[in-house]
């Protein structure tokens, strides 16, 4: 649990004190401190803003507000639904909620502290304006039956009004202290004297008789003003009933003047008031109506006509159920019975609508009961139009399963459904298999012609591959010219192999890439990976890894191959093993090259220090060939060595910044940071360097942040803590958990080269995966960084775009460090 943070001192305004006062309970200082401004522009006054649970109860007692408004998420062990209770419970304080959280489960416990209203983040603040109106008002009704109560029992224990008692002639017989002080005169003077000179009324009609009225008539009369004999007047209610002896006859008449002054100026207040709510009401941005217990529309406000796209007449004709779509329609009755019999205080849930002209729309809506007594009299309800918002968040889903280049589904979504594939092969005992796959010479074509044919070919196999299977099957692309895919109904190797077949010459058939005369025919092949289920098991992790394997098999033993999990090798297996072993030969005798290349910065901006250098690491084997970093990453992670090559990274990176004087980032796996040995390798590496904390830069592949182990963030938060910063790299490659990203704050992502536009594609089309990563980094305020960029131009548009730094330049030289075997002296 994170340790409450420091609260925000905001200094009230200038005649704050005459305004509504107003509690913040904000975690993001930030948030707290532009909301405070813009409330405090719209006439309120925010007396404090607090971030945790303890700290709000503190505030809350020591400055009264008027109303507190309150986020769910907030620091320390009590969110906001504990504190609200709190506050309820202890102090009686009305609250207000303002949370981006809508879920069920938190709106019922939210609704259980009976607040004054929940408004979903985001918001404009016209709606918090009218939501903030509606709950002062609401709150202050009950303040003032509160108030009411307490009068009235004080009348009861003592009679506190002017009482006269006359005879029959119309004496003053008696007065009790009340009188005397109204009249300002005492009991001895008035005593046998005409009532007409003590009781005169500024409003009598001219016919009215001056004495006492019909004595056996009991009179009630509101709202005169009594003319006291020194020339006051006082607004009183005037109450008159016969004084009878035991025979019933009439010996006189009470007189009962209740000065009415306080109730005038509540009158006066109450009609404000109401006028400021019928302000809000008509005007508020989103749509308010009072609809009647039986579902008929009494009253709407100017934005639930547009929304229902209707006028006031038409409406007052509609029933809610008229709006509410058929298949809604017996969830929302159920909803408003529960509310209205007591079993949910408040409700709040989203749900589509139908407009007069059969449009239909979403909103969020909050519906509550106003009541006259202990008697329900109508629902508020209030809806505010969301449709937008669901398209968005419904595009973002279909982003964050989908694969933005092919439209298959990615590696989170095919890993959420390969846990479903199992979970029913468990309970129905379905057999199905995990292929994995992956192009055979799919590089040669991204070397050859670029990345924009090398995208046009993942598209085309992707196509082959869908229209290949079954609409029951499983189709993803795992990242690069990977895919994986889930086929239903198999239980042995031979039911595979036909499809394996299949798929093969599918793949295999030439692909037309480019147009006119830079068109090309271009070729790849498939290998495969399969493990099956249940034979090898009904662990979706343990399945995946077990394909996986088998693909390494196939491509190691020639490619173009299909192989099983469990299968003999083949003789080419003992290839790579050789090729592993002179790896490891290599890293012992410092036999890799470390290139070092600096950034290209937009030309307007200076980098308030050095700026870092990328390392990169390459090796080339004995057989003459170079392997690029990604693909020496790929072998030393297979072969055992992954650790090994992290650490000679390091320290060769920091060897060149330190001689340099330069920053530098260098990569290393996700596994480096989960041993315990990762924090103490780097305070050695830059101690025996002299390389200072802050000149270096970790980036971890993007997919770290996503899943994030206890060891994990330990790590990370040590290595920031000595003055190390993180980045991410392959940015694109995987989906994204804003969650994940908030515990690595890292300070630069540096994305994947799939990401980035084609030379023919607009930089920053606006929608494209460049345009929201550029969005995304500036709005965690991270820097985004462009890699393996081959062309002057493009480097430009992208730095125009938005990039703070592009890598890999042709002519803009690298500083290049070699290393040489076997005795590992440097060249430059």
């Amino acid at each position: 649990m994170a340790t409450p943070g420091p609260i925000l001192p905001l200094a009230p305004a200038n005649g704050a004190t005459a305004r509504p006062r107003l509690l913040l309970v904000e975690d993001e200082a930030i948030v707290a401190m532009d909301m405070a401004d813009q409330l405090s522009q719209l006439g309120y006054h925010v007396v404090a803003a607090a971030d945790n649970g303890p700290e709000a109860l503190r505030l809350a007692a020591e400055h009264q507000p008027d109303l507190v408004l309150m986020d769910v998420h907030i620091k320390g062990d009590m969110d906001g639904v504990d504190t609200a209770a709190a506050l309820m419970g202890q102090q009686h304080t009305p609250v207000l909620y303002l949370t981006a959280f809508t879920d069920t489960a938190t709106v019922h416990r939210a609704a259980a502290t009976a607040p004054y209203g929940y408004v979903a983040k985001p918001f404009h603040m016209k709606e918090l304006r009218a939501a903030i109106d509606v709950a002062l008002y609401k709150s202050g009704l009950e303040k003032r039956l509160k108030a009411s109560e307490l009068w009235f029992a004080s009348t009861l224990r003592c009679v506190a009004d002017a009482v006269v008692a006359v005879d029959n002639d119309g004496r003053v017989r008696f007065m009790n202290a009340a009188a005397e002080t109204t009249l300002g005169t005492a009991l001895d003077q008035a005593l046998n004297q005409p009532v007409s000179q003590w009781l005169r009324f500024a409003d009598a009609a001219p016919t009215e008789p001056a004495g006492p009225p019909d004595a056996a008539t009991p009179r009630l009369v509101f709202g005169r003003t009594l003319v006291t004999p020194d020339g006051r007047q006082v607004p009183v209610d005037e109450s008159t009933a016969p004084i009878r002896d035991e025979h019933d006859q009439v010996l006189g008449t009470v007189h009962a003047l209740p000065d009415v002054t306080p109730r005038l100026q509540a009158e006066s207040a109450l009609r404000q008031s109401e006028e400021r709510f019928r302000t809000a009401f008509d005007f508020a941005p989103v749509g308010m109506a009072l609809v009647a217990m039986d579902g008929r529309f009494l009253q709407g406000n100017a934005a639930l006509h547009r929304m229902l796209k209707c006028n006031e007449s038409a409406l007052l004709r509609l029933n809610l159920s008229d709006v509410s779509l058929p298949e809604d329609t017996d969830l929302q009755d159920e909803q408003l019975r529960d509310l209205v019999t007591g079993r949910s205080p408040f409700l709040q849930f989203e749900r589509r609508y139908r407009a007069t002209d059969g449009s239909a729309f979403w909103a969020l809506v909050s519906v509550s009961v106003l009541h006259n007594g202990d008697t329900p009299v109508c629902l508020l309800v209030q809806m505010h139009e969301m449709t937008a918002r669901k398209q968005a968040e419904q595009v973002l889903l279909r982003q964050a399963q989908t694969d933005a280049l092919t439209g298959l589904f990615n590696r989170l979504r095919l890993t959420e459904e390969l846990h479903r594939w199992v979970a029913r092969a468990r309970r129905q005992r379905e057999p199905f298999a995990v292929v994995f796959m992956d192009l055979d010479h799919f590089k040669a074509v991204n070397d050859g012609l670029g990345h924009a044919a090398g995208d046009e070919v993942l598209m085309t196999v992707a196509r082959r591959l869908q229209g290949a299977l079954r609409e029951s099957d499983g189709l993803g692309r795992w990242g690069g010219d990977e895919f994986v895919a889930l086929i239903a109904g198999v239980s042995s190797p031979d039911d595979l192999s036909t499809v394996g077949r299949k798929l093969q010459a599918l793949v295999g058939t030439p692909i037309s890439v480019g147009e006119g005369p830079t068109a090309h025919n271009v070729q790849v092949g498939l290998s495969l990976g399969v493990s099956l289920c249940p034979a090898d098991g009904t662990d979706a992790d343990a399945l995946l890894r077990q394909a996986d394997q088998a693909l390494y098999r196939a491509k190691t033993e020639g490619r173009g191959r299909l192989r099983f999990f469990g299968q003999p090798a083949d003789a080419p297996v003992e290839q790579r093993s050789a090729l592993a072993m002179a790896l490891q030969i290599a890293l012992g005798e410092d036999g890799l090259t470390l290139q070092v290349q600096p950034p290209l910065h937009p030309t307007h901006r200076a980098p308030a220090m050095p700026a870092f250098h990328l390392a990169v690491a390459t090796w080339t084997d004995p057989h003459g060939q170079t392997w690029p970093e990604d693909a020496l990453t790929e072998l030393a992670q297979a072969s055992g060595l992954g650790h090994a090559l992290d650490q000679w990274r390091l320290t060769r990176a920091c060897q060149w910044a330190a001689q340099a004087g330069q920053p530098v980032v260098v990569a290393v796996s996700a596994a480096y940071l989960l041993g315990q040995r990762a924090v103490r390798d780097v305070q050695r590496t830059l101690q025996a360097t002299g390389l200072p904390p802050q000149h270096l830069s970790l980036s971890l592949p993007m997919a770290l942040h996503g899943h994030l182990s206890l060891p994990t963030e330990q790590a990370l938060g040590e290595l920031q803590a000595l003055g190390v910063s993180v980045g991410l790299g392959h940015a694109g490659d995987h989906g994204v958990d804003p969650k994940g990203l908030r515990a690595v704050a890292p300070q630069h992502i540096a994305l994947s080269p799939r990401v980035l536009p084609t030379p023919t594609d607009a930089v920053a089309a606006r929608g494209s995966p460049l345009a929201v990563w550029l969005a995304l980094g500036q709005a965690l305020g991270v820097d985004v960084w462009a890699t393996d960029v081959d062309d002057p131009a493009r480097a430009q548009a992208l730095l125009a775009a938005g990039c703070a730094a592009v890598y890999g330049i042709r002519g803009h030289a690298p500083h290049t460090r070699t290393t040489r075997q076997p005795h590992g002296h440097d060249t430059a």
